[in-house]
């Protein structure tokens, strides 16, 4: 089985340390404004990376910044059988 997400099918958020284990946090590498969005690069624990696409005031209410600690929720996900291919 293979999960597609696509970068605005994500969000970065601040953790919640009641609910959120500090090792499955990933941090924020970089931030690129486009127009009206931002590019959130977050690297992984797993050492992987993944780019969320966010509105600027999406990003602004969070308060953060590279370096940043942060979790990332899947909104939607597009789930494949392995036999199925593009």
């Amino acid at each position: 089985m293979q999960a597609f997400v696509r970068p605005h099918n994500m969000k970065v958020r601040r953790p919640i340390p009641a609910r959120d284990n500090p090792v499955d946090l990933g941090k924020i590498e970089r931030l690129t404004r486009v127009g009206g969005y931002v590019k959130v690069y977050v690297s992984l624990p797993s050492g992987e990376s993944v780019v969320v696409l966010m509105s600027k005031g999406e990003l602004e209410a969070l308060h953060v910044e590279p370096g940043d600690p942060v979790a990332v929720d899947v909104v939607d996900a597009k789930v494949f059988v392995q036999s199925y291919s593009i």
